[in-house]
């Protein structure tokens, strides 16, 4: 039934999408590829959530995929504290070196709290993926591993954050994110909450984003 809904959604965001004319298509460009969930449904989906697990790896198998679209996977994944999905989605990034972190482009959403959390998301991504490089594991390293040694020798490209994300306010009102078994931080002074999504006035748990 929820692939059933998916797909109806799907269609309907492409027919409007065909709609619109060509010249204004282009603004598009930063959108999803298919209508963003809210954060109500994410929560109140969370279990069922699990069940799409083989499409989100068929998603990600796209040969159309995009840094936008990866971007909204993970902000699914961090509203559900689905961990294993979220450092699948940040390894599966990582691996794709062509995909600056900086280049990301601005989504423009129009819902405050999704668009905060999306904007705190490159901050993350930087965080795992300097830290990879920094010892000495870079983007484009081969998936079987030969020479350790020359990898660490090579020049290290550290990740920068989109300048679109510092531009992103803060939410007016204190937000909080509960994890996956429901439970809520008592306070932004608790050593758990994530220091990123504090910085949007979020109040969530500090995800696993680091995979080696």
């Amino acid at each position: 039934m929820m692939c059933t809904l998916s797909s109806s959604l799907s269609s309907l965001w492409l027919s409007v999408f065909n709609c619109i004319p060509r010249p204004f298509r282009r603004q598009l460009g930063n959108a999803p590829r298919e209508p963003p969930r809210s954060i109500e449904w994410l929560l109140a989906h969370r279990n069922t959530g699990r069940e799409r697990s083989r499409l989100l790896t068929l998603k990600r198998a796209h040969r159309n995929d995009r840094p936008i679209d990866s971007l909204y996977r993970l902000y699914e994944s961090i509203v559900e504290d689905w961990t294993t999905e979220l450092r699948n989605e940040i390894e599966y990034f990582f691996n794709q070196h062509m995909w600056a972190v900086a280049s990301i482009p601005d989504p423009c959403d129009p819902n405050p709290e999704r668009y905060a959390i999306l904007s705190v998301i490159p901050h993350l991504l930087v965080k795992a993926f300097n830290r990879n490089i920094s010892l000495g594991l870079p983007r484009d390293a081969p998936a079987i591993i030969v020479d350790l040694d020359e990898l660490k020798e090579r020049p290290k490209i550290l990740e920068e954050v989109p300048i679109w994300c510092k531009k992103v306010p803060p939410l007016q009102q204190t937000m909080t994110i509960p994890n996956v078994d429901d439970e809520y931080l008592p306070g932004k002074d608790d050593e758990r909450a994530s220091p990123e999504f504090l910085t949007k006035n979020i109040l969530a748990w500090e995800p696993h984003i680091h995979f080696i």
